[in-house]
Formats: C-alpha cells, sequence, structure tokens
C-alpha cells in the first residue's frame, strides 16, 4: 500500500503582523524586497516539495494545506505553481482536500484562478464582525469585504471556512452573539472558534501587561463558548473539535491528520513537521531558508526523535480533541497495548468525574468536560501529574 502522508505548506508573509500572532510570520514592511523575495520563496517551496518527493516515491498526499502567514499574499500563479510541484512529487487525488488560508478581501478573479488551479476550500480570517475589535487586533478588512469574498467562494464551489477568536479583552457577550449571527448569515461551510490567549512576544500581551487592555476574562469567555455551541447546534453545524464546527461533510480533513497524530510533511519557513518516529523544524528565516533550499538538500533546522510513550500520549490527548474520540482497537493495533492498561489510573479518576466516557468501542471527552478540556487531558502526561495535583 503506497504510503500517505498530509503536506502542510508554511508561508510566512502578511500584510501586517496581527497584535495576537505568535507564528512564523513577517509583515510586508518587514521586507525591502518582499516582491523579489515572494518569487524567490515560490521557487523554494516547490523545490523543497520535489525533494521529498524524491525521498517518498509513490506516495500519496492526501491533503494539502497553505497556511501562514498569509498564504495569499502570494498571487494566485505563485499558489498554483506550488500545487503543481505537489501534484508532480505525490500522489494528489483529484478528491483530495487542498485548503489555502485567506485574508478577507479577496476578489473574485483570484479566487477563481486558485479554483482552476484545484484548491477546493477557502478559509478566511474574520476572527471578528466587530470594527473596533479588527482594529484592536490589526485587521485591515472590513464586514463588507468579509460578505463579497465569501459570496465569490461559493459561487466558485469551494468549501468555505471562517475563523472566529472571542474572550478579547473589552469584547462584550452581545458582540459576540452580533458576531456568531453574521458569521452564519454568510453560510459557511466550516467555523473555528478560538479562545484568545496571549502569547510570549506578541504585542496583544504587551498591552495587557502594561495595563492598557484589560486582561480577557475567563469565565466570559466560557459563556461565550456555551451560547456558540447551542447558537451552531441550531444552525446545523456539528461540533466535531473542541473549536471547531461544520456542516455534514465539510469537516477539515487536513487538522484531523494532526488531531489523530499521523504523518505530515512541513515545507517552508518556519514549518513543522513529523514524520517516522520523529517530530522536525525547518529554519525560521525566509531569507535563509531560501539559500538552503539553493544549496540542495532539506532546510531542517531541529529534529526532535518522539518515543513510544510520547507517541501514545500525544495520541491520546489530541484524538480526545475530537468529539467522536478515540478508536481503542485502533489505538492497540497501532502501539501494541491497549490504552486502557497504559492510562489505567487516570483513566479510571476521570470516569469516576464524569470527564471521559466509552461510547462503542471508543474513548471521548463527555459534554461536561469540553470546559475543561486541558485539564483532563493533562492526565494523561505523567510529567504533568505534579502540575495539576
Amino acid at each position: 500500500m503506497a504510503e500517505m502522508v498530509a503536506l502542510y505548506v508554511h508561508v510566512p508573509f502578511c500584510h501586517v503582523r496581527c497584535r495576537f500572532c505568535n507564528l512564523h510570520a513577517y509583515g510586508m514592511g518587514d521586507y525591502a524586497t518582499l516582491p523579489d523575495l515572494r518569487a524567490a520563496y515560490t521557487e523554494a517551496l516547490a523545490a523543497e516539495i520535489a525533494r521529498w518527493g524524491e525521498r517518498l516515491p509513490g506516495a500519496t498526499a492526501r491533503t494539502v494545506f497553505f497556511g501562514g502567514g498569509t498564504p495569499t499574499e502570494l498571487d494566485a500563479a505563485q499558489l498554483a505553481h506550488v500545487l503543481a510541484a505537489a501534484r508532480a512529487a505525490f500522489v494528489v487525488p483529484d478528491e483530495a482536500e487542498v485548503t489555502v488560508e485567506a485574508y478577507p478581501g479577496l476578489g473574485y478573479p483570484y479566487l477563481a484562478a486558485l479554483r482552476a488551479a484545484g484548491v477546493s476550500r477557502v478559509s478566511f480570517g474574520v476572527q471578528s464582525f466587530e470594527p473596533r475589535l479588527l482594529t484592536m487586533l490589526d485587521r485591515a478588512h472590513d464586514v463588507a469585504q468579509v460578505a463579497a469574498s465569501v459570496a465569490a467562494a461559493h459561487d466558485l464551489g469551494f468549501s468555505v471556512a471562517l475563523d472566529l477568536i472571542y474572550g478579547l479583552p473589552t469584547q462584550t457577550l452581545a458582540e459576540w452573539e452580533a458576531t456568531l449571527g453574521q458569521a452564519l448569515a454568510l453560510a459557511p461551510d466550516h467555523l473555528s472558534l478560538y479562545a484568545l490567549s496571549l502569547e510570549e512576544a506578541t504585542r496583544l500581551r504587551a498591552l495587557v501587561k502594561a495595563g492598557v487592555l484589560p486582561a480577557p476574562d475567563a469565565d466570559l469567555a466560557a459563556d461565550m463558548y456555551r451560547h456558540a455551541q447551542a447558537r451552531l447546534a441550531e444552525a446545523g453545524l456539528g461540533q466535531y473539535e473542541l473549536s471547531n464546527w461544520a456542516r455534514p461533510g465539510h469537516e477539515c480533513r487536513h487538522n484531523q491528520v494532526y488531531w489523530r497524530n499521523e504523518s505530515w510533511l512541513g515545507i517552508g519557513a518556519g514549518a513543522y513537521g513529523s514524520y517516522d518516529g520523529a517530530r522536525y523544524e525547518n529554519i525560521p528565516s525566509p531569507t535563509r531558508y531560501v539559500e538552503l533550499v539553493r544549496q540542495g538538500g532539506l532546510p531542517i533546522a531541529e529534529v526532535e526523535p518522539i518515543g513510544k510513550a510520547t507517541a501514545m500520549a500525544e495520541t491520546v490527548i489530541l484524538g480526545l480533541r475530537l468529539r467522536g474520540g478515540i478508536d481503542l482497537d485502533e489505538f492497540a493495533r497501532r502501539f501494541g497495548r491497549r490504552l486502557e492498561d497504559v492510562y489505567a489510573a487516570p483513566l479510571a479518576e476521570l470516569i469516576t468525574w464524569g470527564l471521559v466516557e466509552v461510547v462503542g468501542g471508543r474513548l471521548r471527552l463527555t459534554g461536561r468536560a469540553l470546559l475543561v478540556a486541558n485539564e483532563a487531558l493533562l492526565r494523561f502526561l505523567p510529567e504533568a501529574a505534579s502540575v495539576i495535583n
């Protein structure tokens, strides 16, 4: 049977680096020669993909995901060139999910070019429909641009996803309810709702630390989450992961590779991959990345072997994020040990507390566990015991 992998392609360029972002991303002002760099970067992506294809002859790429940064800072022809490189290096089935993360405001011609290139899914980073919150986040789009881009994407036959953030400083429950209503009015096929996390080295965290903005209210964020669960269920979007909802058949297949702790190849500056029992990270600097690819070989900066114990723990922690949970027989086939035996103590504890359950041969979080999921999941990491207890 041919080897199956997923491809993640990282494009680190952004129009403006948002205040909440801690990813490998660079605002356009960070590079004086950005047009030339984008062209060189596109060629480097294609070359790196080709080298992976040489290492894995005959492998099938079941999904291709362009993330960032903002992939649409490359022009549509450049993204099409990279996708063509993936098709040349791997078997990419006609039904493969091909996603591009996009900034709202893309016009019909750009989206049509993506569709013609074989992109099947577009994910718009909307974050909010409230103008003052968009300003807080340094987002440059407005509601009209979101509506126009989504309408064009629907017309072209894309599966359309929207990303939203809740639990923002000063955000009210009424504003969140209005944002959900505006999002649903656009009839998306998929919604990702992320609670704000004030990550290190982000400008938003610095503003909160300096007292310019209030700290997020965890209780209010929990109320926002509960409200979203009810509202989206009414709208016919099923929750299939802790932060993700979709209409039937529109669940993100690429992200499920991560949650099932399966193999993916990270392509591009700062991309992460997980393959053949190891996790790796590419060199983060786009200019250095281009230089290394031109020299031949792969631009990997660091490799971390993943032992069996860590692989099992990560498979449980990631798999329990899925509402369908973990297939216990599949876990046993994969690791040669029953999950119930490996994690007997934390499993018994969490079942007693009513936080996990076994239904139809699958281990999953209960509904009441969703708001305390992190505490439940950490029980499966031995080194976390001293932190929790």
